[in-house]
């Protein structure tokens, strides 16, 4: 209970210092993220947990997201709008949480062949990942 009173009361101290311009952002980030790193203190801003950072950066995809092309409802050409305007935006809202994640980036096709099969992904490479909180005026309650 005691440690838990005294890691408060240090986390408030720190976040005044900050405030203040007492402290750098640096320090400021390595003692609240455990990362000096603006990159890594944006993904865990946005929930990601920090051994989960460092694999995604491990394995190089904290810039890159891939999914599959689905014909959907064959009422838009996806990927002929991608060849000749590569700039996306996704806008991913949480209504429960009143917050919209809003990703832009590049995207290019990738053609990956399975048992004599083609397989078109798309692939975007992040530019800009913006966390919004309270957004938006509407509430979600169940």
């Amino acid at each position: 209970m005691e440690d838990t009173f005294i890691n408060f009361t240090l986390a408030r101290f720190v976040e005044m210092m900050y405030k203040y311009n007492l402290i750098e952002e640096e320090e400021y980030n390595l003692f609240t993220y455990g990362s000096e790193q603006l990159n890594h203190v944006k993904l865990m801003q946005y929930g990601l947990n920090f051994s989960l950072i460092k694999r995604l950066e491990k394995d190089n995809q904290l810039d890159n997201l891939e999914f599959d092309d689905y014909p959907g409802n064959n009422m838009y050409n996806s990927l002929g709008n991608i060849y000749i305007n590569p700039n996306v935006n996704i806008i991913v809202v949480d209504f429960k949480e009143n917050k919209i994640l809003h990703i832009s980036g590049e995207a290019s096709t990738v053609i990956q062949e399975q048992n004599e099969k083609k397989k078109i992904k798309v692939k975007i490479t992040t530019t800009n990942i913006k966390l919004e909180k309270n957004s938006f005026s509407l509430k979600y309650d169940k």
